[in-house]
This record gives structure tokens, sequence and C-alpha cells, in this order.
């Protein structure tokens, strides 16, 4: 399964195209089990180009689907239970940086994640150490791009 088309399919769940602001893009996608079940979440957030920088804006969802991804278990408004300012960037990164080494390390992020799924699909479940090696490169991928006020330490 390639999460890009996972990432694709979910970004036209009813949920995102009626009850997320339009502008807002779901994130980088974090694989976890919760009671069990494999699980991807995101932190839909607002990106915007201003001049020569990229600028992150604080999520203002989080969004969790078990797998297959066809059941959403957990959608949350955080601008209704946390008090968040929409208007000022909380990271950025500069254009050049974003568009080479950015992209590169998100299409990594992306083939592990793909590979994960591919365990799930073909083995009915995948490893905990899969699934720890896939969170650890979230993890530096975040901490890479400098988004950890975006996506949490």
């Amino acid at each position: 399964m390639d999460a890009r088309e996972v990432v694709k399919k979910l970004s036209q769940h009813p949920v995102v195209t009626n009850d997320m602001a339009m502008q807002v893009q779901l994130g980088l996608p974090y694989l976890e089990r919760k009671n069990g079940e494999l699980c991807i979440s995101f932190k839909p957030h607002t990106e915007r180009l201003n001049g020569e920088d990229v600028e992150f804006y604080k999520p203002q969802y989080e969004i969790t689907w078990v797998y297959p991804f066809n059941h959403l278990i957990s959608f949350e408004n955080l601008c209704y239970s946390q008090n968040i300012d929409l208007t000022t960037p909380i990271a950025k990164m500069p254009l050049k940086y974003y568009s080479r080494h950015g992209v590169y390390m998100v299409e990594q992020l992306y083939e592990k994640c793909t590979r994960v799924l591919t365990f799930q699909e073909k083995d009915g479940d995948v490893s905990e150490l899969s699934l720890r090696k896939y969170q650890r490169a979230y993890y530096e991928t975040v901490r890479d791009l400098g988004l950890g006020s975006v996506y949490g330490d």
C-alpha cells in the first residue's frame, strides 16, 4: 500500500473536505498502534509561502483512522479545545532548503511509511520493531526539518 495514495485518499474523506478549513493540509503521517490496531494520524496545519520562506502554523486539528483507513476513530478541532493563534507562524524554513532537502526528507519518510503499510497488508500485522523504526524516522524528520513546534517534540 503506497503511503502517498493513502494520504490522497484520506484527503478526500468527508470530514477532511467538509469539516476542516480549506487551506490546511494533512501533514506528515504518524503510524501507531491503538487498542492493538494500526492507526494513521495527522496534525493538519497551514503552510504559507512568505517571500523566501515557507511558514508553518500551529495544527488546527488532530485526526486518526484505523487500518485499512476507512474508519475514522478520532477527530478534534483544536481551535475549540485550545487557544490557538492562527495568525502567527510557529516555524519557518527557507524555501530553497524546503524545496531541496525538505522534499527529499519527506519522500524518504513516505517510503518508510509505505514499507510499514505493505507489511500490514501482506502479513496482516506490523512488528513492533518496524513500527518503532518508522516512529523514530518520523521524529528524526520532524527534528531535521525544524518542525518540532508543529508536530510535537
